[in-house]
């Protein structure tokens, strides 16, 4: 007979055993999801990074080809904001500051 846990047979040694259990468990169970949970991420921000190359080398230029220049500006757009992202953040600010001084009263 093993007496579970917090009963009143169960030694104070056996309850700590059981709460090191219990914490052991958990710790485990929580790096082994935070380890899923990056993995997840980086392969999902690889699979961006590769359809933005092929949107900017493939289907942006076609889509110039094509005559659908609006597209072709909102694909190079998007691309370029994943595949540079800090130039993208400094050419954008340039410009926002640009804008703003044009139509300054």
């Amino acid at each position: 007979f093993i007496p579970p846990p917090n009963s009143p047979f169960c030694s104070e040694e056996e309850e700590e055993e059981d709460d090191n259990n219990k914490i052991s468990a958990l710790t485990t169970s929580t790096t082994t999801k935070t380890t899923h949970h990056q993995k997840k991420q980086e392969e999902e921000k690889q699979k961006r990074y590769k359809i933005a190359r092929e949107s900017l080398n493939i289907y942006a230029p076609l889509a110039q080809r094509l005559g659908l220049f609006k597209l072709q500006k909102e694909l190079q757009s998007l691309s370029f904001q994943i595949l540079y992202k800090r130039q993208y953040k400094i050419a954008s600010n340039l410009l926002y500051s640009k804008v703003v001084t044009l139509y300054q009263p």
